[in-house]
């Protein structure tokens, strides 16, 4: 029997199965069973040993009790071991009349440890295992000892008593590898579909990795291109940052020391959000861009230009208010220093800096504003306004990965909508987005912002 046949057998029973019977290797397990029963009724039908018809016949309708009392909700292991145990005693009998050791009924001891180890576990199939030799040893003292019944004379009915016994045992056994070469075939072929699945999302991880890294250096890149014109030409510039992954990404593929065209100690770097937390939270935009760029870069501590944090021991309004003094420092007539470049996320829901959609803190006037209840955690931020945004030469919108697409389209399709906020900015010289493929799916081919 091959595996496709034992495999068409199962699938073309199942649906006639009882329902407990239709889960894993339990449709083999109910064959199994019946090939036993009508084992059974078929060697008291030939037997000629004397009690050969009620033994068999006894294990046959346990073995049917059982079954029906699996149907109706008895534990599956309690089942089976009390099957084995029926099994085993009436091996054993048979075996004792018909010479002990010498009995080809002690063929079926050979089946009874394989049941466990197939349908329980292996700790169950080695328990059973020990007993079963321990029924051998005591059969063959028995044996040694002659205490046996005795035995008619050899003939006709004996010969087909002893091949049933053995052709029914060796189709059990036969039967076994092909059951675990299907479990084993199975396994394999799942484990290496998965280990093909793997190797497609490491090779797509690798892909995906090399092109972000290509990403980020080409923003860099021209980020610098601007900051180097900005210096050329007025000798400063001055750079707003954001948060977010793709902000502190672009932090990193600045260069510094001896491998940077920029000389970072004539940018000063602003901020157009963060979040009210303390100085040094790993949530602070200012203590993530620290971390990533200002301090390999040595940006001399009067260049950076922090937004107050909770340690400062101003309120969120006072801080807000604190902040545009600082603008107004290094501002031009409109308060506001020069914004070379300004560098935003853009949220899934389209906010920028910390202006949410339809929020009413990002419809507040002047160039800085507290931020309260806040949709994305923590609730209290500090931020530029759109007005102040907006007054910015460029205004780059860096988005990266598939959940970035519909807020990318809805910048795309939208202008000055507070509900879309990204759609709300746009700088004086260019507005710009940086997607890669995937945030820009969803954005038509040729379309401009």
């Amino acid at each position: 029997m091959t595996r496709f046949t034992l495999e068409d057998l199962a699938e073309l029973a199942m649906p006639y199965l009882p329902v407990r019977f239709r889960e894993g290797r339990l449709p083999y397990l109910f064959f199994v069973v019946w090939l036993l029963i009508g084992v059974m009724v078929v060697l008291a039908i030939i037997t000629p040993y004397p009690n050969g018809v009620p033994v068999p016949l006894a294990f046959a309708f346990v073995l049917l009790v059982l079954q029906l009392l699996f149907i109706w909700g008895m534990p599956f292991s309690v089942a089976v071991h009390l099957g084995l145990l029926a099994g085993l005693l009436q091996v054993s009998y048979a075996a004792w009349m018909s010479g002990g050791i010498f009995s080809p009924r002690m063929a079926w001891m050979t089946v009874i440890p394989l049941v466990p180890f197939y349908a329980v576990s292996r700790r169950a199939g080695f328990g059973w295992l020990v007993m079963v030799l321990t029924v051998e040893v005591l059969m063959s003292y028995v044996t040694w000892q002659g205490w046996l019944p005795e035995n008619p004379t050899l003939g006709a009915a004996q010969i087909m008593s002893s091949f049933a016994s053995y052709s029914v045992v060796t189709l059990i056994l036969i039967t076994v590898p092909f059951l675990y070469d299907n479990s084993f075939r199975e396994a394999y072929n799942a484990s290496l579909q998965r280990n093909l699945e793997l190797e497609e999302k490491r090779k797509e991880l690798l892909r995906t990795s090399a092109l972000r890294e290509q990403f980020i250096a080409t923003v860099a890149c021209a980020a610098e291109d601007v900051i180097i014109e900005a210096i050329e030409t007025r000798g400063v510039a001055h750079v707003v940052l954001t948060g977010g992954t793709m902000g502190i990404a672009v932090l990193t593929g600045f260069g510094v020391g001896e491998q940077t065209r920029v000389d970072w100690s004539l940018v000063h770097f602003w901020w157009g959000d963060e979040r009210f937390v303390t100085q040094r939270s790993s949530d602070r935009n200012a203590q993530q861009a620290r971390d990533a760029f200002l301090a390999r870069a040595n940006v001399p501590e009067k260049n950076i230009h922090e937004m107050p944090s909770t340690d400062s021991g101003l309120s969120l309004d006072a801080a807000a208010s604190f902040y545009e003094n600082e603008l107004a420092v290094y501002g031009n007539p409109s308060s506001l220093p020069r914004f070379d470049l300004t560098f935003l996320g853009i949220g899934p829901d389209s906010h920028v800096a910390s202006l949410f959609p339809d929020h009413i803190d990002a419809r507040r006037p002047g160039f800085c504003v507290p931020v309260r209840n806040s949709p994305k955690p923590p609730a209290e931020r500090v931020s530029l306004t759109f007005e102040a945004l907006n007054t910015s030469d460029r205004i780059w919108v860096v988005a990266c990965g598939p959940d970035k697409a519909e807020a990318v389209s809805a910048m795309f399709s939208h202008r000055g909508n507070f509900n879309v906020p990204s759609s709300c900015v746009s700088g004086t010289i260019q507005t710009k987005v940086w997607a890669d493929s995937p945030a820009s799916a969803l954005v038509a081919e040729g379309t401009h912002r």
